[in-house]
């Protein structure tokens, strides 16, 4: 979570603070209620801040499972008609309560903006099912499009075309990426999620002493159009200015005939 707070801050949004700044920035989360993961992960999250729970944070939650679908039905096509079925107020879907919780998001936005002159300017998902992520990105994203979004454990699914309208530019924040054995003589494909790379070193670690996971750390990435982009590895490159004589020449005559001109301008001036 330190790792979002500091990316939060690069980014302008005043996160450090406690209920006594006038300056500081809402934050909203939305986690998950019936999961011990989602119940600790505002803490956790507030925890990186100050140490406690400031007024600056608005918690909000949601039960695992938005999309009503059973696993065993996962693969099965979903039609115009049952997506509006499962969108209504009944049966195992719970769509309905996403739909209800932006409305509330939005209204309690529009109370503080009049009360308080203040703004939401970030707002993280924090659950453990990636596909109730992708429904609360779907739900908020018309409704915030100038907010910062966040989230942990990264997932291929996150970078799909199809979704790219909700996760572009997501900020997550992971223990592994999906790309692993940089250094094995075998390159392997990157994995779908965190979570398998994960297990990928994990197994290695219970084989081997010398895993190169060991020297590695948190990082946090950024959805870009194609992959995920490692925001620890941004560096601006400075490509030094090579001149030979012939591009050398051409520049001194550059300057000289600007020189010439400025002095010719001058002259005329006070003329």
């Amino acid at each position: 979570m330190r790792l979002i707070v500091r990316e939060l801050e690069q980014r302008g949004v005043n996160v450090r603070c406690d209920d006594a700044e006038e300056d500081s920035d809402h934050i909203a989360i939305l986690s998950e209620w019936d999961t011990y993961y989602g119940r600790i992960m505002p803490a956790t999250f507030a925890a990186a801040l100050t140490g406690g729970m400031p007024a600056s944070i608005r918690r909000y939650a949601y039960l695992q499972g938005l999309d009503g679908i059973i696993p065993e039905a996962e693969s099965e096509e979903v039609d115009t008609k049952e997506k509006e079925k499962r969108s209504r107020p009944e049966g195992r879907s719970q769509l309905d309560y996403v739909r209800r919780l932006a409305h509330q998001l939005q209204r309690e936005r529009g109370i503080l903006q009049r009360s308080q002159d203040k703004d939401i300017k970030a707002i993280g998902v924090l659950g453990s099912d990636v596909y109730d992520k992708l429904l609360m990105l779907q739900a908020l994203r018309d409704v915030y499009p100038d907010v910062i979004f966040f989230t942990t454990d990264l997932d291929a699914r996150l970078i799909q075309p199809s979704e790219q309208q909700w996760t572009r530019n997501l900020i997550v924040a992971s223990a592994y990426g999906l790309q692993v054995g940089a250094g094995d003589r075998i390159q392997l494909p990157p994995f779908r999620g965190s979570y398998m790379a994960a297990m990928y070193h994990a197994c290695r670690r219970a084989v081997s002493r010398s895993d190169p996971a060991d020297t590695l750390r948190a990082k946090v990435f950024e959805i870009a159009r194609r992959q995920a982009v490692s925001l620890d590895e941004r560096k601006i490159r400075r490509v030094p200015l090579k001149l030979g004589m012939p591009g050398l020449s051409a520049m001194l005559v550059a300057l000289l005939t600007l020189m010439i001109f400025l002095v010719t301008r001058l002259r005329g001036d006070f003329a």
